[in-house]
């Protein structure tokens, strides 16, 4: 799991039991864009897709699945950047900043390590999106 890359297992384990495992029917809506969201997921089971209402039509962005994240850019801007909606049924871990505030105070090198890989992954996620409106 990228979120997780550099953090032993019971490191990873460590961060995963401070947060919430939650259940996601298939054929909902996870998050919409521009709604305000300070919360973020690591999919543990299912599959998730992102897109954009542009045009009348839909821009297909990403498919997250087993170890992806989805909603990273609102626990940074406090605003949902896409809809994603849930395509299978689904697991998975829930956090928000409080969160990440609680955890670094708590084991500062494991949340300096996440917060790297949570860098990492909005870089790429900001890359393959411009990528795809292009």
């Amino acid at each position: 799991m990228p979120l997780f890359d550099g953090l032993s297992c019971r490191q990873a384990r460590i961060f995963a039991l401070m947060s919430d495992v939650e259940t996601k029917p298939a054929g909902t809506r996870l998050c919409s864009e521009g709604e305000p969201g300070s919360d973020m997921f690591v999919v543990i089971d299912g599959e998730f897709a992102a897109s954009l209402a542009r045009d009348g039509g839909r821009v297909p962005l990403a498919t997250m699945r087993r170890g992806d994240t989805v909603g990273e850019v609102a626990i940074f801007s406090g605003a949902r950047s896409a809809d994603v909606d849930v395509v299978t049924d689904a697991r998975v871990l829930r956090f928000d900043d409080a969160d990440l505030v609680r955890f670094g105070r708590r084991y500062p090198r494991i949340a300096a390590i996440v917060n790297r890989n949570l860098a990492r992954l909005l870089a790429s996620r900001l890359l393959n999106t411009q990528r795809v409106l292009r």
